[in-house]
């Protein structure tokens, strides 16, 4: 059946569809990589397969969709924030004004196995409490949040476009691709499934690829490259093992980077250049592990499942040697922990993440490109940012038709300046963040034969949350408490059927 998500504009980690139906998948064991998420509904529809996927998640007709149907769909959604904490993991959303009505629309349109989405979305900020001369409007905002278009089957994709992605087991954050800024644009492709013969043996693989470019403003480099590669492999249905690499290079006004030394950076760093004249990279490497008990398949009882992943990384490379050959290793070394346990209808998540090293300063301040991997001011990976550690927990309780999470995040953000062979300069104070939050979400399918029902219902979600914060950025004394309340209201399922009936669809 045609699967629709609603994820077409809504960033991997935000919708709690994608959420539920993950979790459903590590209920029954499924044999699926969930190390890599994306937006689109093809691709979901191969990760759920033939399994059970709940209320949450919303097929579309009855009869089967063959490849050769066209289909479409737009979601409208209104939105409307209020208060003064810029949101993480938002794809780049700072919410500009302290009143921030939003309108946006997510559209798709497949044929065959060609698929184009586009998403965008308009922002008002109504006051702006940082700019006292600002005329009502100046602070609005017109973003593309999803804009691609290519080859999409459920198991393998080949297109190129900006898309909200998150690679890596983490929960609330990862140190490598998250949604916590703009999305680049990229193209590449990805492939997933077992080797043909051997593949029961192996088990599942997952191997993706893409290049594009960081363009928004820059003080460093304009326009530098940006490389994307993810390799995922699941020996057994429980145990996910993930190893990824980003890496950015070349840019306006600087000289091309070796294609060698893009695939294998043996040379990942350049002395004696004060005037960096010559070629460099900025690299990010990580590893990634994550183990999953089936508790419920296995004994019978309340608990479900229960999750452990670690997230091991280095914001930089360096050149060792093995006798007189040379080889690539991580420096600056980050962790991510975290724990999940699901009993009955409760979730509970526990996440830890050590952005902290003194050296290779995490996402920012390479020699060449200081502003590192961020768009807008925002990091590509964990939100909390270089410098950190950060904690959170989270408890949420899904119903058929509601689901509300409560959570809270503790962040230090250390402030180091320079770091002098072994002296380490940093601000005199700490910033510490404490935040708590609490999110709603309701599914309404609208009565039998109403016009809401044939649109797919209705999603209104409310989330609200309060920081407290005590040296803000890095400041003696500037302590301040911050709120924020956002609600919002779309659609679940497509505006739009097949055009083509399933008899006169030609195979895929």
């Amino acid at each position: 059946m045609l699967l629709w998500v609603p994820l077409l504009a809504a960033a991997p980690g935000d919708d709690p569809a994608a959420l539920i139906l993950d979790e459903n998948l590590r209920t029954a064991a499924a044999d699926r990589v969930l190390g890599s998420r994306a937006t689109s509904a093809t691709e979901l529809a191969g990760r759920l397969g033939g399994l059970d996927a709940g209320p949450w998640v919303q097929l579309g007709p009855e009869q089967a969709v063959e490849a050769g149907d066209w289909r479409a769909v737009l979601r409208p959604g209104l939105h409307l924030a209020l208060g003064d904490v810029t949101p993480d993991n938002a794809g780049g959303d700072t919410e500009p004004g302290l009143l921030t009505p939003k309108i946006s629309a997510a559209g798709a349109v497949s044929w065959r196995h060609l698929e184009a989405r586009i998403s965008p979305e308009l922002s008002l900020g109504l006051v702006n409490p940082t700019c006292s001369s600002c005329n009502l409007g100046d602070a609005g905002d017109l973003r593309l949040t999803t804009a691609w278009v290519g080859l999409q089957r459920p198991q393998a994709r080949l297109g190129f476009g900006k898309e909200q992605r998150w690679l890596g087991p983490g929960r609330r954050g990862t140190l490598a691709l998250s949604d916590n800024a703009t999305a680049p644009w990229l193209g590449g492709g990805a492939i997933e499934g077992r080797l043909p013969k051997v593949g029961n043996k192996l088990g599942r693989f997952r191997f993706e690829f893409a290049m594009g470019v960081l363009e928004q403003p820059r003080d460093d480099v304009t326009d530098p490259g940006l490389m994307v590669i993810d390799a995922r492999w699941l020996p057994v249905p429980i145990l996910e093992l993930g190893a990824t690499r980003m890496t950015i290079f070349a840019g306006e006004g600087r000289p091309p980077v070796e294609i060698g030394q893009l695939i294998l950076p043996t040379e990942p760093h350049i002395y004696d250049d004060p005037d960096r004249l010559l070629p460099d990279q900025n690299e990010i490497a990580r590893l990634d592990f994550r183990l999953m008990l089936p508790i419920q398949k296995w004994f019978d009882g309340p608990v479900r499942y229960g999750e452990v992943w670690w997230e091991y990384a280095g914001e930089d490379v360096i050149k060792r040697y093995s006798g007189p050959v040379p080889y690539p290793a991580l420096a600056g070394v980050a962790n991510l922990y975290g724990a999940e346990l699901a009993l009955g209808p409760w979730v509970v998540t526990a996440e830890h993440a050590r952005l902290l090293d003194d050296t290779f300063r995490w996402y920012r301040y390479h020699r060449v490109y200081h502003e590192g991997f961020t768009q807008n001011g925002r990091v590509l990976g964990h939100e909390a940012g270089t410098d950190s550690l950060s904690w959170y927990l989270a408890a949420a309780w899904t119903q058929p038709t509601s689901r509300i999470s409560a959570w809270t995040e503790k962040v230090e953000r250390i402030g180091v300046v320079a770091a002098q062979g072994d002296a380490v300069y940093a601000m005199a104070v700490e910033e510490h963040r404490l935040r708590t939050g609490l999110d709603l979400a309701l599914r309404f399918p609208g009565a039998e034969g109403s016009a809401l029902t044939r649109a797919g219902g209705l999603r209104p979600a409310v989330s609200g949350s309060i920081d407290r914060v005590t040296g803000q950025g890095h400041v003696p004394g500037a302590d301040d408490l911050q709120w924020r309340v956002a609600l919002s209201l779309t659609t679940d399922a497509p505006w739009g059927r097949p055009l083509a009936p399933t008899s006169e669809a030609s195979p895929g």
